[in-house]
C-alpha cells in the first residue's frame, strides 16, 4: 500500500491505529484508564487558579470559559490534554469538564466571566416561598457614596458641582458671596467701560459686566493668584466680549449717502446703532486705581473707528494703546502670543488712522476746554435770537449732522442750515431749551422741549459735539428720556 493511502486511513481511524501501532494515540488511551481508576475529584471552584493534581499539565491553570481550545470532556471533574495537532489528536477528549455547583459562588470582581452576575449578588437572601418581611425598611448600605452634607449656612452662594461643604470650599478658596462682591465691585465702573470700548453700547456693557461676575464667580476655583484681580477680571471680560456675535456698531452715514428728504422717515430700530456713554459713569471709573479716562479713547469717533477691526485685533489695540498694557500681559488677556499680538496691533493701526478725522490731533488731545464752552455758548446764543446766519458762522463748511435712529442725515453747511431752521420757530415743535453738559469727554447741549400745550419742558435729546478749528464739524443727536443716566433734570 502507497503511503499517501496509509496517512488517509491513518487519519480518518485515528486513536484506533494510534493505539494499535503504540503511538500518540495509546498514551492517551492508557491515560483514560489511569483516571478512571482514580477517585472523582472535587468540583473546581468557580475562580482563580485550580491546585495542581500530580499528572496535570506544569503551570497549568483553571479559568472558567478559558479553556486550551475550549476543551470539553463527559466526565465530571476530568480535564483533558492540551490540544495536539496531527493525525492522533483524540477526537472524544474535546470537551471541557463541566462541574455542578453545589452551592452559591459569590463572583470575583476581576473575573470577565462575572462581570455580568454583579447585579444579582445579595438580591435574593431568602427562599422563594417566604412570607415578604413588613415595616420599615433597613437601612441600605451603598458602597462609594457619602451622606448627604447639611446645607451651606447662609450668605454663601454655591457654584455649580457636587454639593458638598468641603468641594464648595475647595472651589470658592473659602469666599463667601459677600466676600467677592467686596473684590470685584470697585472694578464694576472700569470694566463697564472696557466692555463699552468693545462693544460700542452701554446696554451691552451693562449687561456684559454681569456675565463677566457670573463667570468669574464659577471659575474663583481656578484662580491661583498669579496675576491680579483687575486683570484677571479683564481677560474674563474680554473673551465675554469676543464671544458676542452681532454686527458692529454704526452711525447713519455708514448705511446710505448723504440726503435731504422730502418727507420724515420712520426710526430703525434693526440697526445696531452706536449709543452715547454718560461722563458721570466715566468719572466714576476713574477710582480706585485706574487711569483716567481720556477723551481721544473714549469719543464716538474713535468708537466708531475701532468698531471697523475685528474683535482680538480691537481688544489688542485697547489694552496696548488705551490701557497702556504690555505685550505679555496682553497676550495673556487674550489668549494669544506675544508675537501674535504685536502682529494684531501692527495691522489695526493703519486701519484706525484710516478712519479717524483728519483733524484729530486738534481736536482730541484734552478736555473741553474755555474756547469749546465759548463757542457753545455763541451756539445759544444765536439759538435763541433764531439767527440761522451766526449759527453758519461758528460751523465748518463739511459739516455733518446725524440723528440715530433715523437713517438720513444731512452734510454740508447748507443742508445743515436747511434742517436747523424750522427748529427755530416755537410754532414748528415747540420752545426749546439747551442745558451745557458733557457726553462721551465731548461738549453736549441736553436739549429740553416744550410742546405748544404743554407746561414744562422736557428732556427730549442729547446734541453731542465735535468740534475742529474751533468750529463746529459735527452734531450727533440721540433721542432720549432718561434723565437719570445721564445725571440731567427731567423737565426745566
Amino acid at each position: 500500500m502507497r503511503p499517501g493511502v496509509w496517512r488517509v486511513i491513518e487519519w480518518g481511524c485515528g486513536d484506533l491505529l494510534g493505539a494499535a501501532r503504540g503511538g500518540r494515540g495509546a498514551a492517551a488511551v492508557r491515560r483514560l484508564r489511569e483516571l478512571d481508576r482514580r477517585p472523582a475529584r472535587p468540583a473546581a471552584p468557580s475562580c482563580g487558579a485550580r491546585p495542581r493534581v500530580p499528572g496535570d499539565r506544569a503551570g497549568a491553570t483553571f479559568r472558567p470559559g478559558r479553556g486550551t481550545g475550549r476543551q470539553r470532556h463527559s466526565r465530571p471533574g476530568l480535564r483533558a490534554p492540551a490540544p495536539r495537532r496531527g493525525p492522533s489528536r483524540p477526537r472524544g477528549l474535546t470537551r471541557r469538564a463541566r462541574t455542578p455547583r453545589t452551592g452559591r459562588v459569590r463572583p470575583h470582581p476581576r473575573n470577565p466571566c462575572h462581570r455580568h452576575r454583579h447585579r444579582t449578588v445579595g438580591r435574593r437572601a431568602r427562599p422563594r416561598d417566604a412570607p415578604r418581611p413588613t415595616g420599615p425598611p433597613l437601612p441600605q448600605r451603598r458602597s462609594g457614596l457619602h451622606p448627604r452634607p447639611p446645607p451651606p449656612p447662609p450668605g454663601h452662594l454655591v457654584p455649580p458641582g457636587r454639593p458638598r461643604s468641603h468641594a464648595h470650599h475647595h472651589r470658592t478658596r473659602g469666599r463667601t458671596m459677600s466676600t467677592f462682591e467686596e473684590d470685584v465691585e470697585r472694578y464694576r465702573h472700569e470694566l463697564r467701560v472696557h466692555c463699552y470700548r468693545m462693544l460700542g453700547s452701554y446696554d451691552e456693557a451693562e449687561d456684559l459686566v454681569q456675565e463677566t461676575f457670573l463667570r468669574a464667580w464659577r471659575a474663583i476655583g481656578e484662580f491661583e493668584g498669579r496675576s491680579s484681580v483687575r486683570a484677571w477680571l479683564y481677560r474674563i471680560a474680554t473673551n465675554a466680549c469676543i464671544d458676542v456675535r452681532r454686527p458692529r456698531r454704526v452711525l447713519p452715514y455708514h448705511l446710505e449717502p448723504a440726503s435731504f428728504p422730502a418727507t420724515a422717515l420712520p426710526a430703525r430700530e434693526d440697526v445696531p446703532w452706536l449709543q452715547p456713554f454718560p461722563d458721570v459713569l466715566l468719572d466714576r471709573a476713574e477710582e480706585p486705581d485706574a487711569a483716567a479716562i481720556r477723551r481721544e479713547t473714549i469719543e464716538l469717533a474713535f468708537l466708531i473707528a475701532i468698531q471697523h477691526l475685528p474683535a482680538r485685533q480691537r481688544a489688542v489695540l485697547i489694552f496696548r494703546d488705551v490701557l497702556g498694557w504690555s505685550a505679555r500681559e496682553t497676550a495673556a488677556a487674550v489668549d494669544l502670543s506675544v508675537a501674535a499680538v504685536n502682529s494684531a496691533l501692527q495691522r489695526a493701526r493703519p486701519v484706525l488712522r484710516e478712519h479717524l478725522p483728519p483733524h484729530r490731533s486738534e481736536w482730541s488731545a484734552r478736555d473741553t476746554s474755555d474756547d469749546e464752552r465759548k463757542l457753545l455758548q455763541r451756539y445759544l446764543t444765536a439759538w435763541d435770537n433764531a439767527d440761522p446766519t451766526a449759527l453758519a458762522a461758528l460751523m465748518h463748511e463739511d459739516i455733518r449732522i446725524t440723528m440715530p435712529p433715523y437713517p438720513f442725515w444731512f452734510s454740508g453747511i447748507e443742508d445743515a442750515i436747511r434742517s436747523l431752521t424750522p427748529n427755530l420757530s416755537p410754532t414748528y415743535r415747540g420752545h426749546w431749551q439747551f442745558i451745557p453738559t458733557t457726553i462721551n469727554r465731548q461738549p453736549t447741549l441736553a436739549a429740553y422741549l416744550k410742546p405748544p400745550a404743554a407746561p414744562t419742558h422736557h428732556l427730549f435729546a442729547l446734541d453731542i459735539f465735535r468740534i475742529e478749528q474751533n468750529r463746529i464739524s459735527e452734531i450727533t443727536a440721540y433721542e432720549t428720556t432718561n434723565h437719570q443716566l445721564y445725571n440731567l433734570p427731567e423737565t426745566v
